[in-house]
C-alpha cells in the first residue's frame, strides 16, 4: 500500500478521531476520489460526486495498519493532549485511551486510583473495563473491553454524546461504545463502567483537568469544581431532566 504522507496523516487523524469519538468527517477535502481508489472511502451516489467514510471495518483495518507500520494511536493521542476544539479534547482522549490500556488486563483498583479518606473494602479487587448493551429482549449483556488488544463489543472506544438524547441512550445501554463523553451540562468529562472480580459493577465519572502550572497542581477552586462535577447529586443541576434520576438509579449498582 503506497500512500503519500499527506493522505496518511489525514487517514490517521480520521481513524483516531473515529476510534475515540465515533464521529466521521463530512468531507475529505480535495482528491476525494483518491481515497476511494485506495478503498478507504466510497461513493454514495450514482453520479460519483459524493464520497463518504462510513465503513467501520475499513477504519479499524486502517488503524491497525498505521499502528503496525507508522505512528501508534498512543503516540497520536499523547501528541495531541493540548488540542481542544468543538469536537474533541486532546487530554480527555488521552485519558480515555490510557483507561483502556490500563484495564485491558485486570488491575487492582488501588493500583490505579487514590482514595480520599478511608478506603472502601473493594478497592483491592481487580477490575476490567466493560460495556453494557441492551438486547431486543430488554436484557443487559456485559462485554469485557480490551480495545488496546483488539477485543471488544465495538470498533469504537468512545462516543461523543453531544446531545441530551445521545447521553441518555448511552446511559440506557443503547450504545456499544464502552466510554461516553457526555453532554457538557452533565458535569463529568468521561463516564465508563468497571466490573470487579466479585462480579459487581462500578460507574466511574471522571473529570479531566490539564494543568500548565509549574508543579502541575490545580488550585483549590478548580479542585472543588472538579469534585462537584463528578458528584451524582450535581449532575444536570441546571437542567430539568430525567437523566439525573436515571443516573442515580443506575448508581445503585455501585458496591
Amino acid at each position: 500500500m503506497n500512500v503519500d504522507t499527506d493522505m496518511l496523516t489525514t487517514i490517521h487523524q480520521l481513524t483516531t478521531h473515529y476510534l475515540m469519538r465515533s464521529a466521521l468527517p463530512r468531507t475529505l477535502g480535495k482528491d476525494e476520489a483518491t481515497y476511494v481508489e485506495y478503498g478507504f472511502a466510497r461513493f454514495v451516489d450514482a453520479e460519483t460526486k459524493t464520497v463518504a467514510v462510513d465503513e467501520p471495518l475499513v477504519l479499524l483495518a486502517a488503524t491497525h495498519w498505521i499502528n503496525a507500520n507508522h505512528r501508534t494511536s498512543y503516540k497520536s493521542f499523547a501528541k495531541e493532549i493540548k488540542i481542544n476544539d468543538r469536537d474533541s479534547n486532546g487530554f480527555e482522549n488521552y485519558i480515555a485511551f490510557c483507561i483502556d490500556m490500563i484495564f485491558s488486563s485486570k488491575r487492582r483498583l488501588n493500583e490505579v486510583f487514590s482514595f480520599d479518606g478511608s478506603t472502601p473494602s473493594w478497592c483491592h479487587l481487580e477490575a476490567e473495563l466493560v460495556s453494557l448493551q441492551r438486547t431486543v429482549l430488554d436484557d443487559i449483556e456485559q462485554s469485557p473491553v480490551r480495545h488496546f488488544a483488539s477485543s471488544g463489543s465495538s470498533v469504537n472506544l468512545g462516543i461523543n454524546a453531544t446531545s441530551l438524547d445521545a447521553t441518555s441512550e448511552w446511559l440506557e445501554h443503547r450504545s456499544h461504545s464502552p466510554i461516553c463523553f457526555p453532554h457538557l451540562s452533565m458535569g463529568p468529562d468521561l463516564i465508563f463502567l468497571l466490573r470487579l472480580s466479585d462480579g459487581s459493577l462500578i460507574w466511574v465519572a471522571l473529570q479531566a483537568k490539564y494543568s500548565k502550572g509549574r508543579d502541575g497542581s490545580l488550585s483549590r477552586l478548580f479542585l472543588r469544581q472538579a469534585l462537584r462535577s463528578v458528584t451524582p447529586c450535581n449532575f444536570f443541576l441546571d437542567k430539568v431532566s430525567i437523566l439525573a434520576s436515571h443516573m442515580e438509579n443506575h448508581l445503585s449498582l455501585t458496591p
